[in-house]
């Protein structure tokens, strides 16, 4: 299960259409939506298989929402070629993954959603640009969440 997903500041999740009336809450609550998106064109888009990374299907579910934007090439180049002391020789995030230690997050995959931030801060401040996505994706029909 994912959590919800808010489309505006009216928090109202894109998947569900639950919606919640306190405006200080984040634009994520932790609330099971009873309406998950198929989270398989994200993935797929990305080239990964879902087995094994529930940990990124919430990223994977915001990523849709707000329409699968990506960075492009050269500055996905240039975010996974800088230095970072949490990236591994094989691409690896240290700094996401599973809490038993398997990390299975790729540094790449975070760098190419527009909608990502590193946990490092070495590129984005997605929150405010996240929703904003997600306004105008829903606003255009083109979110495949709604």
């Amino acid at each position: 299960m994912i959590d919800c997903i808010s489309n505006n500041t009216q928090t109202q999740c894109v998947n569900c259409g639950w919606t919640w009336t306190h405006s200080d809450i984040c634009i994520w609550p932790h609330r099971n939506c009873t309406q998950s998106p198929d989270l398989q064109p994200a993935a797929d888009k990305l080239g990964l298989s879902l087995d094994n990374l529930q940990g990124f299907h919430q990223h994977l579910a915001q990523w849709l929402a707000a329409g699968m934007q990506e960075r492009d090439a050269a500055e996905v180049a240039r975010l996974t070629t800088a230095e970072c002391e949490s990236r591994r020789d094989d691409g690896m995030c240290n700094a996401l993954g599973c809490k038993n230690g398997e990390k299975k997050i790729r540094c790449e995959w975070l760098a190419r959603m527009a909608t990502e931030n590193c946990p490092k801060g070495h590129f984005g401040d997605a929150r405010a640009a996240i929703q904003q996505q997600i306004r105008e994706a829903v606003e255009a029909g083109t979110t495949t969440a709604s």
